[in-house]
């Protein structure tokens, strides 16, 4: 028969494991923000491209064109996320209790 304590040292260990897991993962407002900032340094390379490509040091159009399809891309689905979040929230505040 196990030691009681044995088991219940056991189970707290577990426990810890599994609430240092459930805190390792990112949660939405992480996530949201995350995009955020992966849009606005795709906005500020794209500027940074079409800036030197106007200045002559950039002689690539390709390069920069794509960097301004990326930028504009990544921001339209910021915008569309945003969107839909923002349906999401009117729908659950019409809803009856």
């Amino acid at each position: 028969m196990p030691d009681i304590s044995k088991v219940q040292s056991q189970l707290a260990g577990e426990l810890l494991r599994a609430t240092q897991k459930q805190e390792a993962r990112p949660g939405f407002a992480d996530t949201l923000k995350q995009m955020v900032q992966q849009v606005d340094a795709m906005q500020k390379d794209a500027a940074e491209e079409t800036q030197k490509f106007i200045a002559g040091e950039q002689g690539n159009l390709h390069q920069v064109m794509a960097a301004v399809e990326e930028a504009r891309l990544g921001f339209e689905l910021l915008l569309e996320v945003r969107n839909r979040l923002m349906e999401s929230y009117q729908e659950i505040m019409r809803m009856q209790v």
